[in-house]
Formats: C-alpha cells, structure tokens, sequence
C-alpha cells in the first residue's frame, strides 16, 4: 500500500486548536497512576505533583496529538504510562546522549526540552526562527539540528543548526529541490542526513560535517520519513507508505541491506542504547512496536493510554550514540 507524501501532516483547523489546546479530537488525556502502582524501573520522587514526581530509568516517550506519555520499559504487560504531559503536533522527538527529551512542535513553532526520564519541562527552550519544527538531532559533540518541515511563510523545509548550548541557530542547511524537511539524523563523524519531498517523490541529502552544500543519495527508497543511525553507521529510513525500516550501508547508494517489515504505516523509530531493539510509531494501528534489532523479529506493542492515528514520534531513553 502506498499512502500520500502528506499523510500525517496535513491538519484541518479544528485538529489543529485541538492540538494546540489539548481538548477534544486528539489524544484522551491520560492520568499518572496512583501512588504506590510503581513498577518496572520507575522510582518516586518527593512533591505534590505526580506528573514531575516520575523517574524513569529505561523508557521510551510516545508523542500523541496533544500529549506525549512516558513509558517504562521493558512494557511486556503493556502497563499505564509512568507520566504525561501536554504538548502539541509533536512528532520527530529524540532523546539525547545525556537523557533530556527535545519535543519540536510545528505548532509552536518551538522544541521544548524536558528533563531525564520525567515528564517536567526543563529550562531551556528553543524558540525557533526558521520554520515549523518537526524533528531533532544531536551531533556528539552536542550540535542541535531542527528540521523545519517548512520554513517560515511557507518556504522550503530545511535545517536549523544550533551550537552545543544555544538557544538560536546560527546557521541553516537546506536544498532547493527539497520542499518539506521530515527527519533528521547525525552520524558519528557529524555528518547530517535530512529526509524530506521534492517536487516528485522523496529525498534523502547529506551534509558532510554538517555543511552546505547538500548531496542526494541515490538511494532506493518510497517515502523517506523518519531517519537513525545505527552503530555500524548504517542510516535507516522509515518508510510508512512501503511499511518498512529500510537500512543502508555506508556510502549509501543503491537499495537497503536489509529491510524490517513494520506492523503498520510508521513515521519514526529509534534504537535503544545497546542497538538490541528499535522502537516504532505506527499511527495506523495506534501502538509502539517493539522489534529485535537487526533481525526484525517483533517482540511486543505498546497501546495503552494512546489511539489509532495518534501516535507520532517516539523516542527511547537511554538513547542510540552510534
């Protein structure tokens, strides 16, 4: 089945004041369990406010319309988020080395941070200039890079690049045969990978040492959404019109080297820390789907506390370095 480039990212007004307000037509809003239901690797904090009282060891956040639910893993039960919090048409969420979860919303227009393994908000946010954010990733040297699916007053997606700390970018990465800029991933020599639509089909470009200009890998792929690397350097593509994860080995040219058949149409995915599992949003039967990596072999889904064609972006903490 193939499925429109937009798919996902068109928004009529009402769901877009839905996502903005967190009423009615996204997500139902989930409540924290009570006191003393803690289990897996979650521990209690003191305060009176059980959304920020939450730790989380090893997790995954899952962002929905209008909220984003932490999970603690492993979730073979398939239990109640640990915590949630309101945020609005996230999706490319990520999880970086040190444990702070980066929130873009094209909707604000801002990527918010949050603090390791909880669900409060931490101090510094990203008030972005450029266009509508729509995925995050780091470089390990701590480069922040912000893909806009579109720039502002409806321009050309691109890349905002922001230094280890800052809170404005400093420069822009950008193509002009890419209209829409959706994932965006760093290799582990600071090369920058950015998925998007051209005028006729998808496109994946890399910035070698995260500068201009921009190259098109010739790369046999459908819809190129979400974007991860793995610790081979292998860039993986999520493709939701094809439903697959498709990997491909450096220089990257040609077709994958394996592919991962997904359990629905997924827009995101990301590896845990020891590249063991990869974890992916599938918005058409409203789960997380958990799969051994690289063999592909499914393991279980996470469902409750979210809905079908809510589920966006997802993001595991410990997180992948490659």
């Amino acid at each position: 089945m193939r499925i429109p480039f937009r798919v996902g990212y068109l928004l009529t007004a009402a769901s877009l004041l839905s996502a903005l307000t967190g009423c009615s037509g996204g997500a139902p809003a989930v409540n924290a369990p009570p006191g003393g239901g803690l289990t897996g690797s979650a521990v209690r904090l003191g305060g009176p406010d059980l959304l920020d009282t939450r730790v989380v060891t090893n997790g995954v956040y899952v962002a929905l319309a209008n909220q984003t639910n932490l999970y603690s893993l492993p979730d073979l039960k398939n239990a109640a988020p640990k915590c949630t919090f309101p945020t609005a048409n996230a999706k490319g969420i990520a999880v970086d080395a040190a444990g702070t979860l980066w929130v873009p919303s094209s909707a604000s227009f801002q990527v918010t941070t949050y603090m390791k393994g909880t669900c409060k908000q931490a101090a510094l946010t990203l008030n972005e200039p450029n266009g509508s954010p729509n995925a995050v990733a780091f470089s390990t040297t701590g480069t922040v890079y912000v893909a806009d699916i579109v720039g502002t007053g409806g321009s050309h997606g691109l890349v905002s690049v922001y230094p280890k700390g800052a809170s404005s970018p400093t420069s822009t990465l950008s193509d002009p045969e890419m209209i829409e800029v959706r994932g965006v991933v760093v290799d582990r020599a600071g090369d920058v990978f950015a998925s998007g639509v051209k005028e006729q089909g998808s496109i994946v470009e890399e910035f070698k040492n995260g500068k201009m200009p921009g190259k098109l890998l010739r790369i046999s792929t459908g819809i190129a959404d979400g974007l991860e690397i793995d610790i081979h350097q292998n860039l993986l593509v999520v493709d939701p019109g094809a439903r697959l994860i498709e990997a491909f080995a450096p220089p990257y040219n040609g077709a994958a080297a394996f592919t991962i058949p997904t359990r629905g149409s997924s827009e995101f995915g990301h590896l845990d820390a020891a590249n063991k599992n990869i974890y992916v949003s599938n918005f058409s039967s409203g789960t997380v789907d958990v799969f051994k990596y690289p063999s592909g072999l499914y393991k279980y889904s996470i469902s409750n506390g979210v809905v079908q064609d809510g589920v966006w972006g997802v993001a595991v903490m410990p997180a992948s370095t490659n």
